[in-house]
């Protein structure tokens, strides 16, 4: 090898790496300070993808925009804070629902108008590392520098999830992204830029530090503690993302009657989490799943229950709750703590439950920057409910605890319940101070305890389908896009297309469609599977990090096929891709679910990885066909971000439905590509 590629193919590694690394801390952090951007997340994995495919675009241009990478990240910090230490709500449409808690608002910005925003000013933010991955790519052989990049991205990866397997916060990602882009600027930028660069990232630093120093990490939110804002009662209060999530209360009738400001609303609080055991009053064996703080272990325990499993997906929510519940439930030894998705645990416990609470679930994230799902989707499903229903003992209960700000939401749930179960579900309420109702199913007296029961008909009369494992849009009201979300991918549409008409001519002409249809094929097809992945093995952050390394290994391997075996005709494989499409599509998922994990891995492995390593070495030979590499990585960043909008029409088709948009995507490539021989 000659000693300039492995210098080239060390910046590109690192610039790769780069990527991935900024990537991740835009995900993790803005997020975390933009409120609302929780639910949107997947908005800054595609301005992330336009940045980068319009940076390879701009590959041969004269002027470094590396160089104005340092002002562009101050500007992002700045807007961040504002959004993060300032009360500015977010306008949204009647047909989707998401979680704020703004009293007195300084200003108001409408949600259709706020993503685009944001989508441009990110964006920015990646034109240079794409600009400078796209210079270095023309430099160096396809395959060779392909790969490069890939095991870059692999590293960041891997580096990222230590990080949060360690619960670290974001700043760690900032100081090691900026460290490694200083790099850059030593070797190539004059003295005074990179002194000028260097202020301006330990300015970023110590802001970030700043706004974050009283908050803690998890692998899902920015998580901040507070006293509860009454000075008798006992616990705290819980944010996530600098809003309200919990509250962990002492709920113990020795503590409420020391409390002589407001009792009784401590007492109906007690009498909701205590709802389950009450009406249910022999359990000995009781599953909470949402498990959070421990306010519904802490009433299950008084209610003296004999042993409790208690899961939650959040690992720090739970150590946060071992550690400072006043009612200190976790240090019980009937108590069992487990870190994972409900669903999943579902399907890996071999015990039977008297009772099966789950607690206030709601969640204020995605569970992952690729999909518009949220953390709690797959827990709310008629499926779901069927499979609590089967871990029930005779006689046994389910007790589904909400907090109902929307009729058609509460209509929902009951729905689910009668249609997972196979009868009506009874709905309870404990009184007028906890927002929150319970759905019943299996009580077998009308002994309610004292408690009252609630008409379904409070929710009105509006048909409301139930979420299925297909369609798992619970925070959706409708079976379409709703009106805002349909003005955000048309402004995004709209931005992407005025972005790469202004660079010039050039740019266009430079444009390979054929890359971009590969480009929105494979994203789509990643985001669906991410999604069947969380299914089969739970919507925790390991299993999201695991399929993005198995991706990237699998373009490894299929790089490593074409290399081996020089491959030249690539029909063939575009007909296994199309094959193993229709297999993914035709392939009965519910069938590996309760499989063991070695045979689930694999039966899921061949599903997803066969048409990745089969695009995979179709991307390889038309890559290295291309005469301009940087051009053909810029076109197919560009098309998976139009694949990532695409997966917005699952809220129509439904998500086993999309292989058909990939198959479309797929068989484009090929026209183009022989009308452009």
């Amino acid at each position: 090898m000659p000693k300039e590629n492995f210098r080239l193919a060390v910046e590109l590694f690192l610039v790769s790496l780069l990527g991935l690394f900024l990537e991740m801390a835009c995900i993790r952090w803005i997020p975390a300070q933009v409120r609302v951007l929780a639910y949107y997340t997947n908005i800054v994995l595609l301005a992330a993808f336009f940045g980068w495919g319009l940076g390879y675009m701009l590959a041969p241009i004269k002027k470094k925009l590396l160089y104005t990478f340092p002002f562009v990240l101050l500007l992002n910090i700045t807007v961040c804070y504002i959004f993060s230490k300032h009360s500015i709500e977010v306008e949204y449409g009647s047909q989707v629902y998401f979680w704020q808690t703004i009293m007195t608002p300084l200003a108001k910005i409408q949600l259709k108008w706020f993503l685009p925003f944001f989508f441009v000013l990110i964006s920015f933010l990646f034109i240079p590392i794409g600009q400078q991955s796209g210079r270095l790519f023309d430099k160096l052989p396809p395959v060779y520098g392909y790969t490069v990049n890939i095991l870059g991205s692999v590293t960041g990866i891997l580096l990222y999830s230590l990080l949060s397997y360690n619960l670290m916060p974001p700043i760690w990602l900032f100081a090691i992204f900026l460290a490694l882009y200083t790099y850059f600027f030593l070797t190539q930028a004059s003295k005074l830029l990179c002194i000028i660069t260097v202020v301006i990232f330990c300015v970023v630093l110590v802001w970030v530090y700043q706004i974050d120093k009283f908050s803690f990490w998890s692998p899902y939110y920015k998580i901040e503690i507070d006293r509860l804002n009454h000075k008798e009662a006992k616990g705290f209060t819980l944010t996530v993302n600098n809003d309200y999530h919990q509250m962990a209360m002492d709920l113990s009738t020795e503590t409420i009657n020391k409390i002589s400001v407001n009792r009784q609303s401590w007492q109906e609080w007690a009498r909701l989490y205590e709802l389950p055991y009450r009406i249910h009053s022999y359990a000995s064996d009781v599953l909470v799943v949402g498990a959070g703080t421990g306010n519904d272990v802490s009433a299950a325990l008084r209610m003296g229950v004999k042993r409790i499993d208690a899961v939650d997906i959040d690992p720090l929510i739970l150590k946060i709750g071992a550690k400072k519940h006043p009612e200190k439930p976790y240090s019980d030894l009937r108590v069992h703590r487990y870190v994972d998705d409900a669903r999943s645990f579902f399907r890996k416990t071999d015990r039977k439950y008297d009772i099966i609470v789950f607690g206030f679930l709601d969640s204020h994230q995605l569970f992952s920057s690729m999909s518009d799902l949220r953390l709690d989707n797959y827990v709310y499903t008629v499926q779901s409910i069927k499979e609590a229903k089967a871990l029930l003992k005779p006689g046994g209960i389910i007790a589904l605890t909400f907090c109902v700000t929307k009729d058609w939401i509460g209509n929902r749930l009951y729905q689910i319940m009668k249609k997972g179960t196979g009868e009506p579900p009874l709905i309870l309420s404990s009184g007028k101070e906890p927002n929150g109702w319970t759905y019943v199913y299996g009580l077998k007296t009308d002994d309610l305890k004292g408690y009252d029961k609630v008409d379904p008909s409070i929710f009105g009369t509006d048909e409301i389908k139930p979420t299925t494992d297909n369609w798992p849009f619970f925070y959706l009201k409708d079976k379409k896009i709703p009106f805002d979300y349909f003005i955000v991918i048309v402004s995004i549409l709209i931005i992407s297309i005025a972005g790469i008409t202004v660079t010039g001519t050039d740019v266009i002409n430079r444009f390979q469609p054929t890359f971009f249809f590969l480009g929105a094929g494979f994203l789509l097809f990643e985001t669906k599977s991410i999604t069947q992945m969380s299914l089969l093995f739970g919507s925790t952050w390991i299993v999201n990090s695991m399929v993005f390394t198995a991706i990237f290994i699998t373009i490894l391997i299929g790089n490593l096929y074409y290399s081996l075996f020089k491959v030249q005709n690539i029909r063939i494989y575009y007909l296994l891709l199309f094959i193993s499409l229709a297999v993914n599509y035709f392939f009965p998922l519910k069938m590996i679910l309760y499989y063991g994990l070695f045979l689930k891995s694999l039966m899921a492995g061949i599903l997803i990885g066969l048409p990745i390593f089969f695009s995979g070495i179709i991307f390889i030979k038309k890559f290295s066909d291309s005469p301009q590499k940087s051009a053909a990585m810029g076109a197919n960043l560009l098309g998976s971000m139009i694949g990532g909008v695409m997966e917005y029409s699952g809220m129509v088709v439904g998500f086993k439905n999309l292989i058909f948009i990939v198959g479309l995507f797929y068989l484009l490539s090929i026209f183009q590509f022989k009308y452009k021989k």
